[in-house]
């Protein structure tokens, strides 16, 4: 094993691969940490990569390149604009192919969505009927109340320059959430999901995966994305309040 600091012999070298252990390689890393190495050991992993994640800093260098692509994508520019024609077209073909639509079709047979779909409509789905209050996800209709005025452009941009452009809990980067959501950017998530609680202290960078998954089990992700922002940016939380410094 090299030495922590030492130089990789395959630095800045290409080609230095047959085909054969490329396609090797690539073999190993596919399908899930579980599927690769059992459900234990890979919720070990899981834990590792989340606090190795919580305290990744970006170089400027990095940050800047990251602010530059964000701009150029704001500004409505096409892929071809940015990358290039010829780049363009690989990073639309992998977007193509990823689209998770496809992916369903072709891991089930047809009859096999079909009855899927069947058992998912009328009276069928154990959530036929059932509205508002009487829907086990009803929070009280907090999903109606209006976000105040200073939850705007600024903020989440404020909230997006802090965490790096990237996903607290993934670390996805802004440049590549547009490329897999058409365009669309990180999302601002309430630590609380109080809507007027809109604090630098209570928010923070999700991509919709991860902001979907947030939507569950509701206390575990609140104590677990204030332990981030506690450890990176210093904050500190006392029986669900904010203390300002």
């Amino acid at each position: 094993m090299a030495k922590k600091g030492s130089i990789p012999w395959n630095k800045g070298k290409k080609n230095i691969y047959s085909k054969a252990i490329l396609k090797s390689n690539s073999n190993k890393h596919k399908g899930s940490y579980e599927e690769r190495y059992g459900p234990e050991r890979a919720k070990d992993i899981k834990k590792k990569i989340s606090i190795a994640g919580s305290k990744r800093i970006l170089s400027e260098d990095h940050k800047k390149r990251i602010g530059k692509k964000t701009r150029l994508r704001l500004t409505g520019k096409s892929y071809e604009e940015i990358h290039g024609k010829e780049k363009a077209k690989i990073i639309k073909e992998k977007i193509s192919k990823n689209s998770w639509p496809k992916k369903m079709k072709g891991n089930f047979p047809e009859s096999t969505l079909l009855k899927k779909r069947n058992n998912n409509l009328g009276e069928n789905n154990p959530m036929f009927g059932k509205l508002g209050k009487e829907h086990p996800g009803w929070k009280g209709g907090l999903s109606f109340e209006p976000y105040p005025p200073t939850f705007n452009k600024h903020f989440k941009l404020s909230i997006k320059q802090r965490d790096n452009f990237t996903c607290l809990k993934c670390n996805l980067n802004e440049v590549d959430h547009k490329q897999l959501y058409n365009g669309q950017g990180l999302i601002t998530h309430h630590l609380d999901y109080k809507k007027l609680n809109t604090t630098e202290f209570n928010c923070c960078c999700l991509c919709h995966r991860c902001h979907a998954e947030s939507n569950f089990n509701r206390p575990f992700w609140t104590i677990f994305f204030r332990s981030i922002l506690s450890q990176r940016y210093g904050y500190k939380y006392k029986k669900g309040e904010t203390l300002l410094q």
